[in-house]
C-alpha cells in the first residue's frame, strides 16, 4: 500500500481517521493496538516504540501476539484508513515505518526456541514492494527454531534460485500481497520447480491469496496461511516436526 498509490486522487467525506476507528478496542491487546496505531498515525515514533516495549508486555501479551495483533492488525487498519480516505499517503508511509522500526524492536527481544534442524528461505515475489508480512513471517520461523534467510522485497526469479541454490532450504516462503503480482508468483513456482524438481516445498503467504484460493490448488502448494504463526505451524506439519523438536 505504497508505491502504487502514489499521485492518485484521494476520496474525502468530512470524517477524520480519529472517528473511523472509534469502536476499534475492546480488549487489552485491541486497547494495546489501538494506542499503538494512533501514535503510528501521528508520527510519534518515541510512544509508538514505548508502547511497543511498556505497554504491550504489561498487558500480558507474548511477542507473537504484539506482532500479529498488535503491529500487523495496526497496519491492516491502516491500509483501510488510507482505502477510506481517512489518512495521506504520507501518514501511511509514515506509519508503516515506524512499523518497521517496532518490528526490529521486537526482534531482540523474541524467544527463540531449539534448533529445528531445518532451513526456510523467504522472500517478496518480482515486483512486491510489501516486505512486512514475510519479515514477520522469517521472526516466527526463527522463533521456531528454524535457521532464517530472508531475501526481502522485490527480488527477481534469478536471484532466488541462486539464494536457493547457496542455502539448499528445506522451504521456500514466497510472499505476494497485491493481486497484480499473482504472475510473478506463479512464474516463481514454475522456475523454482524447473530448476530443483516437483519435490521443491513451497509455501505461499500473503493477502494476494486471499481471494485466489484456486492459484494455490492449481499449483499445487502444500502449505498455506492466513497469519505467521499458522503457516509455521504447517510447515513443521509438512516437515515431520514434533512439537519437541
Amino acid at each position: 500500500m505504497v508505491d502504487e498509490r502514489q499521485g492518485r486522487a484521494r476520496p474525502t467525506n468530512g470524517e477524520s481517521w480519529t472517528s473511523a476507528t472509534s469502536g476499534y478496542c475492546t480488549s487489552p491487546q485491541k486497547r494495546v493496538a489501538d494506542a499503538y496505531l494512533h501514535a503510528a498515525i501521528d508520527g510519534d515514533r518515541t510512544e509508538a516504540l514505548r508502547i511497543i516495549r511498556d505497554d504491550a508486555f504489561a498487558a500480558g501479551l507474548s511477542v507473537g501476539q504484539i506482532y500479529l495483533g498488535v503491529i500487523q492488525e495496526a497496519q491492516y487498519e491502516i491500509g483501510r484508513l488510507w482505502e477510506d480516505g481517512h489518512i495521506t499517503i504520507s501518514q501511511e508511509h509514515l506509519a508503516t515505518a515506524i512499523s518497521q522500526l517496532a518490528i526490529a524492536q521486537l526482534y531482540a527481544m523474541m524467544p527463540r526456541g531449539s534448533a529445528a534442524g531445518h532451513r526456510v528461505l523467504i522472500t517478496c515475489v518480482p515486483g512486491e514492494t510489501h516486505d512486512m508480512g514475510p519479515r514477520i513471517l522469517a521472526d516466527f520461523f526463527e522463533m521456531a527454531g528454524f535457521e532464517v534467510r530472508y531475501l526481502g522485497a522485490d527480488v527477481p526469479v534469478e536471484e532466488i534460485i541462486n539464494a536457493a541454490e547457496a542455502a539448499e532450504p528445506d522451504l521456500i516462503a514466497l510472499s505476494a500481497t497485491m493481486s497484480y503480482n499473482l504472475p510473478a508468483f506463479r512464474k516463481t513456482v514454475e522456475c523454482l520447480r524447473t530448476r530443483f524438481g516437483d519435490d521443491v516445498l513451497i509455501a505461499a503467504g500473503g493477502q494476494a491469496f486471499a481471494l485466489t484460493p484456486e492459484l494455490l490448488d492449481e499449483l499445487a502448494i502444500p502449505v498455506r496461511a492466513n497469519d505467521a504463526r499458522q503457516l509455521v505451524e504447517q510447515s513443521r506439519s509438512v516437515l515431520g516436526l514434533t512439537n519437541g523438536e
